[in-house]
């Protein structure tokens, strides 16, 4: 395919693979990309309404920034019914704040899962839940690409994070606001 998308995708590949740059960091980047890239043409491409005709929130931030919140697979989309996206990966992945920000709070969601709530600014939140360890406390500042914990599940159920984010107190499309390959 020779179309704008395929032509971003391709130029970061090439600057990943001739730039000095952390190998580990960049693969962990194509890897969440490639499990969803079959998709991300029509969930990028379009523009969603609501109900009523209205663009949502998403549109009101020009560019996405957020860094990956985990690598892996996302199987579960944003939606009616669905707040987030929802993540699998494997066991003991690093869960990665998707932008600067405070965190507003830490805690148990039971059964031994954890849940981490940031504060980005521009009253722009994000949920993280399903963590099974977490490394960040309440009031901790935290930057965009650091490791805030580590997924949780168990190998019955499989390794995954939910993950959420809000704009002015709505939830929104986190996949609108998730840089590719930067």
């Amino acid at each position: 395919m020779d179309t704008d998308f395929s032509k971003l995708v391709v130029s970061y590949i090439r600057d990943a693979i001739t730039n000095q740059m952390d190998m580990d960091e960049a693969l962990g980047k194509l890897k969440f990309v490639s499990n969803y890239l079959p998709d991300s043409v029509t969930v990028f491409g379009e523009q969603l309404a609501d109900e009523d005709g209205r663009a949502d929130k998403t549109d009101d931030i020009i560019t996405p920034f957020f860094f990956i919140p985990a690598e892996g697979k996302v199987i579960e989309r944003f939606g009616p019914g669905n707040r987030g996206i929802k993540i699998s990966g494997n066991k003991n992945n690093n869960v990665y704040a998707v932008a600067d920000g405070i965190v507003v709070d830490v805690g148990d969601d039971g059964e031994e899962e954890k849940h981490i709530r940031i504060d980005h600014g521009d009253n722009i939140l994000t949920l993280y839940k399903g963590c099974s360890q977490v490394v960040v406390k309440a009031g901790e500042r935290t930057t965009k690409g650091q490791s805030i914990g580590t997924m949780g599940g168990s190998s019955l159920e499989g390794y995954t994070l939910y993950f959420e984010a809000q704009v002015d107190n709505e939830a929104v499309d986190p996949l609108k606001l998730i840089e590719l390959g930067k």
